[in-house]
């Protein structure tokens, strides 16, 4: 099929192989070029990119666990573009005129657990010059997210007794079934699994590829450095797009829907151009421009 990829290698960058066979049935096409078009822009644009990846739960006994929308994921995505936003201002336009993404830039994709549970695995790119080191950004993460969950949760439920009020029905709990009860989670329990190794070389990542962490690009240091850093990042970003995990695929490119019959998104990533070229032209473009 035409958004399908099978094989090792899809545009010279190496895809991630499962050790079971009966799961590599495939890759879908579109998210593994918005993975190529996001590298092409960072390698373009910035000289220094720090990588973050992570994984987003809900609670077990959360109402959202199992509800086939992405309400608590776009304001998650949202809140933590509006805080990076007012905590490091970034010009609007490059010095060419261009106008400025701002960051931090995001690639995000869900599956469905065996449980029946909806989780999230989520990447944002953060200029490597201003912030150096994960820390500080993963505790934000943790504390955004439980945020989420427990606004989400207490609008909801603003909404249901205000539909409880205009039809005069008796809000106590204990003479209606009706359940009215906002949820709290505070983010010490919110399940955000990541973990770090400071600079990560290409060994310990080909050992323990499915660490969550960070990993930081320099594109000042030796093209075959950057190159192959590159192809370490993609082929582990490659499980996103990934038909054995993966269901319903819809592009990247496509809008929120608004018609409730749609099914929500499977994958998203920040609104950046479109590239015909890969990292490896685009960074040797870049290095005889720097020559000149």
């Amino acid at each position: 099929m035409r958004n399908e990829v099978h094989g090792e290698k899809y545009r010279k960058y190496p895809l991630r192989q499962c050790e079971i066979k009966e799961k590599n049935i495939g890759f879908y096409r579109e998210p593994l070029c918005r993975i190529n078009d996001l590298f092409c822009y960072c390698r373009e644009n910035y000289s220094k990119t720090l990588y973050i990846w992570f994984e987003l739960k809900f609670p077990t006994d959360s109402r959202f666990a199992k509800r086939n929308d992405n309400e608590v994921l776009c304001r998650f995505i949202e809140a933590l573009r509006k805080y990076y936003k007012e905590k490091y201002p970034m010009q609007e336009f490059h010095q060419d005129g261009r106008r400025r993404i701002p960051l931090p830039l995001y690639l995000w994709a869900r599956e469905l657990s065996i449980t029946g549970q909806y989780h999230y695995h989520v990447t944002i790119v953060l200029n490597g010059q201003v912030i150096q080191k994960p820390h500080f950004v993963l505790a934000h993460v943790k504390k955004l997210w439980a945020g989420c969950i427990n606004r989400a949760a207490l609008q909801e439920d603003e909404g249901k007794r205000k539909d409880l009020a205009e039809n005069e029905i008796s809000v106590d709990s204990n003479r209606n079934s009706i359940d009215i009860e906002t949820e709290f989670f505070s983010p010490e329990i919110i399940p955000v699994e990541y973990g770090y190794n400071k600079y990560r070389n290409l060994e310990n990542y080909k050992e323990s590829p499915f660490d969550y962490g960070a990993y930081r690009i320099d594109h000042y240091q030796e093209r075959k450095d950057v190159l192959a850093r590159y192809d370490a990042l993609y082929e582990f970003f490659s499980y996103y797009a990934k038909i054995y995990s993966k269901s319903c695929c819809e592009e990247f490119s496509q809008p929120r829907p608004k018609d409730p019959s749609r099914k929500p998104k499977n994958f998203s990533c920040s609104q950046i151009p479109r590239y015909r070229e890969t990292v490896r032209e685009i960074d040797e473009r870049m290095r005889l421009k720097r020559r000149e």
